[in-house]
């Protein structure tokens, strides 16, 4: 089974395009890391939840540091707030309507698990590295 979707979409902000990552795994199914690789240095990962991105295409969604709304019948908004900065984008809804498809294909919504005690060891391992 495949157990790891990536995606490549361009999002697009007022400077211009910005190469996107979409990756999405069943070892931790609530979670989308989008990567963005704008400008000079390391690219930005936020993680995002998939339930967010899910909901965020039917109508607005998010009330903290991401909020994804459907601007247009064709467009999404993708808005980044932090204490580091702030970012509006927009994508096609298409490719991210297509992903989150073929992680529906992988893990239904409604039906992840996560193995806690892993989980937990694998934060109490990272603090005491």
């Amino acid at each position: 089974m495949n157990d790891y979707v990536l995606t490549y979409i361009t999002l697009h902000h007022p400077m211009g395009p910005v190469p996107t990552e979409l990756s999405w795994s069943v070892h931790d199914p609530y979670d989308v890391v989008v990567t963005f690789y704008a400008g000079v240095g390391q690219p930005n990962e936020w993680h995002i939840s998939r339930d967010l991105l899910f909901l965020g295409l039917a109508h607005k969604d998010g009330d903290g540091d991401v909020r994804l709304e459907r601007v247009t019948p064709r467009e999404f908004e993708l808005v980044l707030d932090s204490p580091s900065g702030y970012c509006e984008l927009v994508g096609q809804v298409s490719d991210l309507a297509s992903f989150l498809y073929r992680t529906e294909q992988i893990v239904p919504r409604g039906s992840e698990t996560v193995d806690v005690d892993a989980w937990i060891t694998s934060v109490l391992e990272a603090e005491l590295a």
